[in-house]
């Protein structure tokens, strides 16, 4: 489950909207719609908070926002998404 999923799940089934997540998370409204777009991924700290408030692990945040790639995780986007939003600025040279 990734984790735009994990939120809007939690959303629907608390019955409570983003900006009150957000809220929740001491975060801002903003914040959660990028993590809904997979455009951004949630601060240490904001997972520890919602792993608090949706009653799941960090483990479980953490797979869901990121994947594990040789013992470490890592963003799901790929470095083409990476490089296109200018996070990684060169290919490996091989």
């Amino acid at each position: 489950m990734r984790l735009s999923e994990i939120i809007e799940t939690y959303v629907k089934d608390k019955k409570i909207t983003y900006r009150q997540l957000a809220r929740d998370l001491g975060t801002s409204h903003t914040q959660v719609f990028l993590m809904l777009e997979n455009e951004s991924l949630p601060k240490v700290e904001t997972m520890k908070k919602m792993s608090e408030i949706m009653n799941i692990s960090m483990d479980e945040i953490k797979k869901a926002a990121y994947k594990e790639v040789d013992g470490e995780y890592k963003a799901f986007l790929t470095d083409e998404e990476l490089r296109n939003r200018g996070i990684v600025t060169k290919k490996k040279k091989k």
